[in-house]
């Protein structure tokens, strides 16, 4: 069965992730999104923290259960262990489309000053 995933950070098509976890071909591009919340900067790649009045660009993709498998051991999401997990997949109502879609949150607390202003990680540099 497949679900609704929105990502916004090096799992997005215009980095290198996707083809380096070896989920490319397994998920359906749906469109681009808005998510609501911030992009904090933690070297190589952001984290997403839901917060009000602030929005992150993102694209949105349809995934069956075995992708979301190898995309939670990438992001280190283990629904055992959410009190040790660096992020979770959470679901999420997004901004645009309106829909609600799973998003994975990061789960420290956000560095301070670190901040993508722009919401978007398409332009940032990163490890992928």
């Amino acid at each position: 069965m497949s679900e609704l995933l929105a990502v916004y950070g090096t799992l997005l098509s215009s980095h290198g992730a996707q083809d380096h976890i070896g989920v490319r071909g397994s998920m359906r591009f749906i469109s681009e999104c808005s998510i609501g919340g911030s992009l904090y900067a933690l070297g190589g790649y952001p984290g997403f923290v839901i917060e009000a009045d602030r929005s992150v660009f993102g694209e949105l993709y349809e995934v069956d259960s075995e992708t979301f498998a190898t995309i939670d051991f990438f992001e280190q999401g283990d629904p055992g262990l959410p009190h040790t997990s660096l992020f979770m997949r959470q679901r999420v109502r997004l901004l645009v489309p309106d829909v609600e879609a799973w998003v994975y949150v990061f789960q420290g607390d956000p560095p301070s000053g670190s901040r993508i202003e722009s919401g978007d990680f398409r332009g940032e540099d990163s490890a992928w």
